[in-house]
């Protein structure tokens, strides 16, 4: 009788766990930040920056938190749109959904692929999203500014150097990376003022320090702002443990005078 109870228990603390994984999974977090940047000008702009959807669907309540949040520029997605297995129907929802904010950037992630590349080109080019495909563009009304991203490093075809040259003619430089583990590399020929990263999920499931990825950060190093996030939903397995999903907005003001930090 003992054994068969301490069994019993032993399955509802189980079960109990993995709820828990699976409710912190599903949660809808957004993290705000302010960096600000010296320049010779001023000025101001807002953007969401969003990786590792994957199965995710984005609700109504992340959208109207996202209102809520205050005036929104422009979206990246950071990679992982999406993985084998996701209707195409969500993941269209997912960008429309995205789309309504104002232009979106987007950087393949590792995943995705999986769909079929031409798919998911077609998909993107419906909604008017500009593909970061080793490729830099202006930033709409900040003329000193521009977004660069690079093809994700499992493509084979990723090429830091092509981006940073297009981008050397702008003053600022706003890079875009799927995996943090390119941030290295085009640091050796120039110098992000920010530079944004999914891929790692925090580890996912980690317990305390101990984790298969380290936690996502929000830090500055040497003049760079770098965010690397935990992303919003999972893969392998609908659990999270020590690594809360996250999206984020970030407003960047830059202008002659610099005091500020991130949030």
């Amino acid at each position: 009788m003992t054994v068969l109870l301490f069994s019993i228990g032993g399955i509802i603390a189980l079960l109990s766990i993995i709820g828990y994984m699976r409710w912190t999974a599903a949660r809808e977090r957004l993290l705000i930040h302010h960096f600000t940047i010296p320049s010779a000008s001023d000025g101001q702009f807002s953007f969401v920056f969003i990786s590792d959807i994957h199965r995710r669907t984005l609700s109504r309540q992340w959208i109207e938190r996202v209102r809520k949040a205050g005036n929104v520029d422009f979206v990246i997605i950071g990679g992982d749109l999406a993985e084998r297995g996701v209707p195409l129907e969500r993941i269209r929802h997912n960008v429309t959904e995205l789309s309504q904010f104002g232009p979106v950037y987007y950087v393949w992630g590792n995943n995705d692929r999986e769909i079929g590349e031409e798919t998911m080109r077609t998909l993107l080019q419906e909604r008017r999203v500009m593909i970061l495909d080793n490729d830099v563009y202006p930033l709409r009304h900040h003329e000193q500014w521009c977004i660069g991203g690079t093809d994700d490093p499992s493509s084979g075809r990723t090429d830091v150097q092509r981006v940073v040259q297009r981008s050397e003619r702008y003053r600022h430089f706003l890079y875009v990376s799927h995996s943090p583990i390119l941030f290295p590399k085009i640091k050796t020929w120039r110098r992000p003022d920010v530079q944004l990263a999914g891929h790692t999920h925090g580890g996912q499931i980690r317990l305390g320090p101990i984790g298969l990825y380290a936690h996502g950060s929000v830090t500055r190093t040497d003049g760079t702002y770098t965010v690397i996030s935990n992303g919003y939903g999972t893969t392998a397995v609908p659990l999270r443990f020590g690594a809360l999903p996250e999206a984020h907005y970030v407003t960047i003001t830059y202008g002659r005078e610099e005091g500020g930090n991130e949030q």
